[in-house]
């Protein structure tokens, strides 16, 4: 009987349906997506994270750059003791914090010298370059100031009145202001108008010490005459009816 040859399960073909896994594919795994999705997007992948890598290490590098320059500036601030210095200094370090601070002392000496014309420059740039923090009211009011006493009376009143009226600013500078405006209406002579911006000085800071001077202001102020109201009398003590003006009589009717 001749042997039957057959063949080997190992050599035989695989009959099993042979599926194409794509992004068709409804019934692929996990595995096969993230590699799908790998193939396709990984260079876009690898550019994210090189770009990444480069924003961090740049901002590293300006922030020690910064720094580096933040104690420079520190350090010759330190050395500029007199006002030729400090002058020189605000001037090669006006965009830095420091060289507004070096502005804002020479003001400061400008004003104790009664040098206006120099304070006020000082001030508009201190305050210029201070923009946005606490320090530029302080900078505005002293420039104020710098104009009431250096004859710019009217631009001094207005720049006192923004300050006062300002609600962004803290309730010392806009009580400060304030005084000062009412003490500039009162010798005007305008005593009515300095009484109510002395109690508008109460609302602003109540416990501050320019409301204790706003109220010694007020009480110091002349009383305003009253108003007379009664009718003139005549020598007989009868009102009089006679008018001020005397208008023309209307015609008679025909």
């Amino acid at each position: 009987m001749a042997s039957q040859k057959t063949k080997s399960p190992a050599l035989a073909g695989d009959d099993r349906n042979l599926v194409q896994v794509d992004e068709t594919y409804a019934a692929a795994s996990f595995e096969d997506k993230a590699r799908l999705f790998w193939g396709k997007y990984s260079r876009i992948v690898w550019a994210l994270i090189v770009i990444a890598m480069l924003l961090i290490v740049s901002r590293w590098v300006m922030a020690t750059l910064a720094a580096r320059h933040d104690e420079k500036v520190q350090r010759a601030y330190q050395t500029a003791t007199t006002d030729e210095a400090r002058r020189q200094f605000a001037k090669e370090n006006s965009r830095h914090v420091l060289g507004a601070a070096a502005s804002l002392e020479l003001a400061d000496a400008a004003y104790s010298k009664a040098d206006y014309t120099a304070a006020l420059a000082a001030y508009n740039e201190a305050a210029a370059s201070l923009a946005g923090t606490p320090f530029a009211a302080r900078a505005r009011l002293g420039a104020a100031m710098s104009q009431v006493l250096g004859g710019q009376t009217e631009a001094g009143q207005k720049s006192l009145r923004l300050l006062s009226d300002d609600i962004n600013l803290s309730a010392p500078i806009r009580a400060e202001a304030a005084y000062h405006l009412a003490v500039l209406l009162r010798d005007a002579g305008k005593t009515e108008d300095a009484g109510k911006l002395a109690e508008q000085i109460f609302s602003i800071a109540p416990s501050s010490v320019w409301a204790q001077r706003g109220m010694m202001l007020k009480a110091q102020l002349p009383a305003a005459p009253a108003a007379d109201t009664a009718p003139a009398a005549t020598a007989t003590g009868e009102a009089t009816s006679t008018p001020v003006i005397a208008f023309p009589a209307p015609a008679a009717n025909p």
